[in-house]
């Protein structure tokens, strides 16, 4: 609810879509959104079931089950989403939102460890990629098999590069505030450490662009 709440609270143009599959239902979010949204962002609850076998393959698997359950309620609509964790929120999201609007690339996220894993927390898509080159890859994510959400969805991006698609990292650094859905521990800030991070994103950007 406290990361809902930050998201309406954004003054940037978006629509959000909140999807939970916990079975809890959506009754208090949704009084959330009446009573914070006045800034007016159209959104929209989804309560989503979890796919026989969700469990055993982990909190990954069952996060791209619900991502596909809710692509196939926008069957034919073709506009980009930035997906974001549900207990988390960005400080910078405005910038961030700002900064993708008119991006070209079919994928933007953070590739890391020699490429062979993202951050899969917060990244940017086109509907075309999450259906054609990352929901099919869901038989592939399996805690505790050690194959995380992460490594899929950067297998994700070699398969859509290798097609000819076109991957960038994200335009900004997201500040990521809330807390990790696998430890329960809240994520840490300083503006220090944020501007140093924001920097050095700023400059590995480049560099690869060239």
């Amino acid at each position: 609810k406290h990361a809902l709440k930050q998201w309406l609270h954004v003054r940037a143009p978006f629509a959000l879509a909140f999807c939970e599959n916990s079975g809890y239902g959506t009754t208090a979010l949704e009084e959330v959104a009446r009573v914070e949204n006045y800034l007016h962002h159209p959104v929209t609850f989804f309560n989503l079931n979890s796919s026989d076998g969700c469990a055993e393959f982990g909190k990954g698997h069952g996060e791209l089950d619900m991502l596909r359950q809710w692509l196939e309620t926008r069957q034919g609509q073709k506009c980009p989403v930035l997906k974001a964790t549900g207990r988390l929120y960005l400080r910078n999201a405005k910038q961030l939102l700002l900064s993708l609007n008119g991006c070209q690339e079919d994928v933007r996220c953070e590739l890391r460890r020699n490429l062979a894993i993202s951050d899969s927390r917060i990244f940017f898509a086109s509907s075309m990629f999450l259906r054609d080159f990352l929901v099919p890859r869901i038989k592939e994510v399996d805690d505790s098999h050690g194959v995380y959400l992460e490594h899929v969805l950067a297998r994700a991006v070699h398969s859509a590069l290798a097609d000819g698609q076109k991957w960038a990292p994200l335009p900004v650094r997201p500040q990521i505030s809330g807390r990790s859905g696998s430890t329960g521990s809240e994520y840490s800030s300083s503006v220090l450490r944020d501007s140093i991070a924001a920097a050095l994103h700023a400059v590995r950007g480049a560099v690869i662009s060239r």
